[in-house]
């Protein structure tokens, strides 16, 4: 007789972890070798988890001289934890880091949020904000791109990056007569 046990793996169990599956069989009958009646068999636990991140500026197109704001959005789809999730967004050229989600902090012009553990079906948000240079001229693209990264194994790399392009937007105020 052939029985097929099926189960799944919690998605919290860490990369490495043995699993050992133990059986044993029995009957009312007098067996005479005992000795074949269990045995067990143990697996090696490999971990992935399909992380996606997508990012979208507040307002396009920006005023030269204002403040932009990105929203950027980190989803796992699993089917494991992602352990150790980081976001690193280089703010593009002409503009200067003005304030961020309190998990985020930066260095010049590189802002990093840390995201840690992130669950299967959990997702997480971010707000970076950076003031547009008042001498950008209008029609300039500001293309700024987020990524991400977790010590847990992403079989699709493709979606870990995300590029939001937003068009500044120059003032032009008209001449006034001021004659008395």
């Amino acid at each position: 007789v052939t029985i097929t046990v099926r189960g799944n793996v919690d998605p919290a169990v860490a990369e490495g972890s043995i699993l050992t599956n133990s059986v044993r069989a029995f009957a009312d009958n007098l067996d005479p070798n005992a000795a074949n009646n269990s045995d067990q068999v143990t697996t090696t636990v490999t971990t992935f988890a399909d992380l996606a991140i997508v990012k979208r500026a507040l307002v396009d197109p920006i005023q030269a001289g204002e403040v932009l704001g990105w929203q950027i959005v980190v989803s796992n789809s699993g089917p494991s934890l992602a352990r150790g999730v980081v976001v690193t967004d280089l703010l593009p050229a002409g503009t200067q880091f003005v304030g961020a989600s309190p998990e985020c902090s930066n260095s010049g012009s590189l802002v990093t949020c840390v995201v840690g553990d992130l669950q299967v079906g959990q997702a997480q948000s971010f707000f970076i904000q950076a003031r547009v240079s008042d001498q950008l001229s209008n029609g300039t693209m500001l293309n700024n791109t987020a990524s991400l990264s977790s010590s847990t194994s992403d079989p699709v790399s493709s979606n870990n990056r995300f590029t939001a392009t937003t068009t500044v937007s120059q003032s032009v105020l008209g001449l006034v007569d001021l004659s008395l």
